[in-house]
């Protein structure tokens, strides 16, 4: 919608600077202004309706006025915000026209990581060309977990989790998603996909709640090419 917006503005800015506003030129331009306009207001009512933009109001409803106080409260954790989870945090300004970065900053390392360490880089700069699809980084296709390495991160409670949940998936041949889910943007069959924006959103439980964290994919590199 925002996008139609600021195509509609900056075709009123160069109308007005044009010479003759009965030109051809001018006329499809006054035209395109007003598609804009109309599209972004489509939009617009349709989000104010659609299931996928107001399930935070749905799913809040369900709760007294105190109980969602404290729900949203829980959306700030150690100064970062994590709004609660609506799909259109999966569509809306996910592809954007340049890098993204994540505002908060790469992620802090453990001693023992930083002794390995070596840089910050992209999938698309040093993965495996084995691992691409399509001239672009597998994200999370056919997972299986085995990909999870337990040598660097030493919560390994986590790790086991997240290596039995992708292993369910591979199990069950992807019929039930336990975590590839949850990784956006996504393709029509609810598979993840490389974003070259390097913008990711994961829908994580966090407080009780479904909740939207956003992230770039900037990994830390060891000293011998290992993620």
């Amino acid at each position: 919608m925002m996008a139609y917006i600021a195509a509609a503005e900056n075709g009123m800015t160069i109308l007005k600077m044009w010479p003759d506003k009965t030109s051809p030129h001018a006329v499809e331009m006054t035209k395109n202004v007003k598609d804009c306009f109309f599209l972004a207001e489509k939009i617009k009512a349709k989000r104010d309706v659609d299931p996928a933009f107001v399930m935070k109001k749905v799913y809040l409803s369900q709760f007294n006025q105190a109980e969602q106080f404290y729900i949203e409260k829980c959306n700030t954790i150690r100064g970062h915000v994590f709004e609660l989870w609506e799909p259109r945090f999966g569509i809306i300004n996910i592809f954007e026209p340049k890098q993204f970065n994540d505002p908060d900053g790469l992620l802090p390392l453990s001693l023992k990581q930083m002794r390995n360490h070596k840089s910050w880089s992209r999938p698309i700069d040093v993965a495996d060309p084995k691992h691409f699809i399509n001239g672009k980084p597998d994200i999370a296709t056919e997972i299986n977990g085995f990909e999870v390495m337990q040598k660097q991160v030493s919560d390994c409670s986590v790790l086991c989790s997240l290596a039995v949940c992708a292993h369910f998936e591979f199990k069950h041949k992807y019929t039930t998603k336990l975590i590839s889910q949850n990784i956006y943007p996504q393709d029509t069959f609810g598979t993840p996909i490389y974003n070259p924006a390097g913008k990711y959103v994961v829908k994580l439980f966090i407080n009780g709640s479904f909740r939207a964290v956003t992230i770039d994919d900037y990994f830390p590199m060891g000293q011998y090419g290992t993620w």
